[in-house]
């Protein structure tokens, strides 16, 4: 499968953030099919394990990075007329919960580096909260589980 540039580039530029819940791991050599191992299909017998059903992995899906604990942010390859918007789920609950992380892979990439001058403060909650609440929504679930681990210093 090849993609759109605006993903290939986006991939490319493995930008990483210092925080819990934000990029750190990207495909290898822009990799993408690779990377979707253990989300699209089992990395043991190479089976698909996507559905549609509300929880599953879409077929449509896929991952372009993870956060510290391989929680990984994904675009639906449809949405490509919307600029891929980007989403996020959490490990662990057995079925996918999709959250809504920016409303483009553009405005995702300039959300991982705001967080990255943020984080690179190293300042108190009572620096960092209005900067933080001026740029994103904490309305939107995924900024909020960011907010609340936020590593301030002490």
């Amino acid at each position: 499968m090849e993609f759109p540039k605006v993903i290939t580039d986006f991939v490319a530029k493995e930008a990483e953030c210092d925080h819990f819940f934000m990029p750190q791991f990207y495909p290898k050599a822009g990799d993408i099919l690779s990377f979707q191992r253990g989300y699209k299909y089992n990395s043991n017998t190479g089976e698909d394990i996507t559905g549609v059903n509300v929880g599953d992995f879409h077929p449509n899906w896929y991952v372009i990075c993870g956060g510290y604990a391989q929680d990984p942010f994904w675009i639906d390859i449809t949405e490509g007329d919307k600029g891929f918007p980007v989403y996020f789920g959490e490990h662990g609950a057995g079925r996918w919960k999709s959250m809504k992380v920016a409303p483009t892979l553009e405005e995702f990439e300039k959300c991982v580096q705001f967080m990255n001058y943020l984080v690179d403060l190293e300042e108190t909650r009572e620096v960092i909260e209005p900067l933080f609440n001026a740029r994103f929504d904490r309305s939107n679930s995924f900024w909020e589980l960011v907010w609340n681990e936020f590593p301030f210093e002490e």
